[in-house]
């Protein structure tokens, strides 16, 4: 599986992927946030607390690559990765980019 070199930034995961194998990609980025929350000593109950994501939620997508991309926001911004995001997202589609 292909991944990115900047591991700072959720959504590179998604370059050098295609479409026919998106619960590879899922699996993917599930496991990079995992990874990201393990080595800010964060609990997985404590990340749904701050970011009022539902535990239950946080659990499916460390497991299963499952979750609501406003959740995943929610995520990304409790783990202070809201710029990558937004970055990845702007640069990938000009139609998100501030006017």
């Amino acid at each position: 599986m292909a991944q990115d070199s900047n591991s700072d930034n959720l959504l590179t995961l998604l370059e050098g992927f295609t479409l026919d194998n998106a619960d590879d990609i899922a699996r993917e980025v599930a496991e990079n946030f995992r990874r990201r929350r393990v080595e800010k000593n964060i609990t997985r109950k404590r990340v749904a607390e701050l970011s009022g994501v539902p535990l239950s939620t946080v659990a499916r997508f460390e497991q299963k690559g499952l979750i609501a991309f406003e959740s995943l926001i929610r995520l990304a911004m409790t783990l202070g990765y809201t710029a990558e995001v937004c970055n990845s997202a702007s640069s990938s589609y000009p139609l998100l980019q501030p006017s």
